[in-house]
């Protein structure tokens, strides 16, 4: 692109424009109050979010609830494994019992987590449960006795009332990490609290699982009890901004439900306020992406959790005390690779794009899962042993899953309005809930005997999993825009510089193949420091000619409009400097500070793509950044572009192209505005003169003296 007009005056204040087609974004809003602890962890440089006390409280009463919870559930599954052998359907069942409440009741929190006292929800809803599961003891201590195989089903009421009581938890303690730590911790926060469920689903297994066999079902459940009252201490001491309700906070817009004259009222309101983060939800291309990344997680995991147990016992060839005990290593495990992807993506996920992290995290869950559920081992006493040799694969399913799990959560708070959290988490929730469900109850059907149709879900989730990476990628694109749009930066980051030379090396190969691109004179350029390539422009493929044989990366201006659109990511990475040409002073302003940070700019004096093929007029964008810089100007003719690619064409042709640059133009800072277009007429005779042409129309038009004459410099 280039600039019509040199301005004068002092630049105005840059800002950018958006684009109709971009993701509506609007950024997290500040909590109204900040723990003075969370404020001095930042300021001393701790750089860890563990350093700010109310996180640590958070994190600490979500792990201890959420343990206790999976923990609970482990006793509940190791009586039935301990007294069943193959218990794959019981499994299934108790764990449909734990999801079912879920997809009930999870439309409607929502509201609720967004009107009421975050804090007192969370730390009541802990101490209602360590009263609910002491009950259970006496019916766990009789899982050896044979009238267990009729009586656990008395379990499964048991498990759904504590998780219906649970459905609120994951919601608010989600809304409240804005709460708790500075906006710079915020990404490593959300994914760190969003896998505490995780962490506890694997490492609980392994826990519960191991004391079901050392000391019986029984002795799980006091443990469990233990973890809720430690859950109850953590979250009392929240700081006060917890107890905040969302839609008083800055920005709420919706009625305060608890406002409404009656019962009827209040249920109609929260219908209403439900109803609406319903809408938001589908009419965010972003937020849709990841309830749907979150949905194939949480199916995937309920998919492999059922094809464990059976793959335990029919092909690794464990007997059943053996099973429970593998079962809760390779639980262990894949918690500990999960740990590990959650700190990994917490530290990446304000630098590394979603384009990368989601689709690499499909195929690397697809792949590990693919290894894990096809290995048989051996059997007799060996089998334990044998079993024990896919806990690295376990590992790697973990780390997959961790970046995938631990990110989505960090993007939804990148992306969701403060207000509308609740609700938008509790759609979430109900909506791989069901999913859950769904493949749960499918599962459930399957006969225990039937070896043929679980191969044939072991083979195909794996793989459908990697099926899906291009569909996740066109999604990632999508949700890419929404978080990072209208978010410009003129100095490209570690992630742009690696997508630019990897884009880069295939690009040159296709234009050293298809259009045989040779380059001369490129030794002139310097290898470091600003400067300026203007080029002639007669085809669209230009900017791809010109940067793909450089030897410095060369990026490129272009309108904010189409920068903030569809295409964001692509510019993004490119490396493109966006220019706000709703105002020349201010696009000029900012490719100024551009060039200022060293980089190398391509540039096109001629503004546009030539209509008839010839070189057009100049505009004195590229010498008046020159002059107010000192950055050189290097000449670059582009030669075969118009044969091998013209405005018209359809398809580019195999023509030869051939890019030489000339010899550098220094304007000097003192050279006088009317002086400029002879600059601009100079870059495009040397340009001619590469190519072979006659030079263009000039921009210079001297002021006529007296007599007709023109007026000489010094009388200018």
């Amino acid at each position: 692109m280039a600039l019509n007009d040199v301005p004068s005056g002092p630049p105005e204040a840059s800002a950018g424009t958006a684009s109709p087609g971009a993701e509506p974004h609007a950024p997290p809003v500040q909590p109204l109050a900040q723990p003075p602890d969370a404020a001095a962890g930042e300021a001393n440089g701790s750089g860890t979010v563990f350093a700010n006390r109310a996180f640590r409280c958070l994190f600490g009463g979500s792990l201890c609830s959420t343990l206790g919870d999976r923990l609970f559930n482990m006793a509940v599954i190791g009586a039935v494994m301990i007294a069943f052998g193959q218990a794959a359907r019981e499994v299934a069942l108790i764990t449909i019992a734990g999801v079912l409440p879920q997809v009930l009741v999870y439309p409607f929190v929502g509201s609720m987590v967004d009107a009421v006292d975050r804090r007192r929800l969370m730390w009541g809803i802990c101490l209602v449960k360590m009263s609910l599961v002491l009950p259970v003891i006496y019916l766990l201590s009789n899982a050896g006795d044979p009238s267990f195989h009729e009586s656990w089903v008395v379990l499964l009421p048991a498990v759904f009332v504590l998780s219906l009581i649970s459905v609120p938890f994951s919601p608010a303690r989600a809304a409240a990490v804005p709460d708790v730590v500075p906006a710079a911790r915020l990404g490593m926060a959300a994914s760190l609290l969003a896998a505490t469920g995780l962490i506890s689903i694997l490492l609980g297994t392994f826990v519960g699982g191991k004391l079901a066999v050392v000391l019986g079902p029984a002795w799980v459940v006091p443990i469990a009890a233990g973890l809720f009252g430690l859950g109850v201490v953590a979250l009392r001491a929240l700081p006060k901004s917890v107890a905040v309700p969302g839609m008083r906070r800055p920005g709420g817009e919706l009625e305060h439900a608890a406002g409404a004259a009656s019962a009827a009222a209040r249920v109609k309101a929260y219908l209403r306020e439900t109803w609406t983060g319903l809408r938001y939800c589908t009419q965010r291309r972003g937020v849709t992406a990841l309830i749907l990344f979150e949905t194939t997680f949480w199916t995937t995991a309920v998919t492999y959790y059922t094809l464990h147990v059976w793959h335990a016992v029919t092909k690794l060839h464990l007997a059943e005390k053996d099973s429970v005990a593998y079962f809760a290593a390779a639980m262990g495990v894949a918690g500990l690779g999960l740990i590990a992807g959650v700190a990994l993506i917490g530290k990446l996920c304000r630098i590394v794009t979603p384009l990368y992290t989601y689709p690499l995290s499909y195929l690397a869950m697809g792949a590990a899962m693919a290894v894990i559920l096809g290995r048989e081992g051996v059997a007799g006493p060996d089998a334990l042993s044998a079993a024990y040799t896919q806990l690295p694969w376990l590992f790697a399913f973990g780390v997959a899953g961790g970046t995938l799990i631990g990110r989505v959560d960090a993007d939804m708070l990148a992306v969701v309005e403060a207000p509308l959290r609740g609700r938008v988490f509790s759609v979430k929730g109900f909506v791989f809930s069901a999913a859950m469900l769904g493949t749960l109850f499918g599962l459930s059907l399957i006969d225990p005997k039937d070896d043929a149709a679980f191969e044939t879900v072991a083979y195909v989730a794996p793989r459908m999993l990697m099926w899906l990476a291009p569909a996740v990628l066109v999604l990632a694109w999508l949700l890419d825009c929404g978080i990072y749009a209208n978010r410009a930066k003129v100095v490209a980051g570690p992630v742009e510089i690696f997508s630019y030379w990897f884009a880069r090396a295939f690009t040159q190969l296709a234009a050293r193949t298809y259009f045989r691109q040779t380059l001369v004179g490129g030794e002139k350029l310097p290898r470091s420091g600003p400067v300026i390539l203007a080029a002639n422009h007669g085809s669209f493929g230009d900017p791809f000619w010109l940067g793909c044989m450089m030897p410095r990366r060369v990026q490129y201006l272009m309108h904010a409009s189409y920068y903030n659109g569809i295409g964001h990511p692509f510019y993004r990475l490119m490396a493109t400097v966006p220019v706000d040409t709703t105002s020349q002073t201010r696009a000029l302003k900012q490719l100024a500070a551009a060039l200022e940070e060293g980089i190398c700019v391509g540039m096109f004096p001629e503004g546009h793509v030539s209509d008839d093929q010839k070189l057009q007029k100049p505009e004195n964008g590229v010498a008046f950044l020159a002059k107010r810089t000192g950055a050189p100007v290097y000449p670059v003719a582009i030669k075969g572009n118009t044969k091998a690619y013209w405005r018209q064409a359809r398809f580019p042709r195999p023509y030869k192209i051939t890019v030489i640059v000339g010899d550098p133009i220094v304007i000097p800072p003192e050279t006088p505005r009317q002086e400029i277009p002879r600059y601009s007429d100079l870059i495009m005779e040397r340009i001619a003169e590469m190519l072979g042409e006659p030079p263009p129309p000039k921009a210079y038009q001297p002021k006529e003296g007296k007599g007709g004459q023109p007026e000489s410099p010094a009388a200018e």
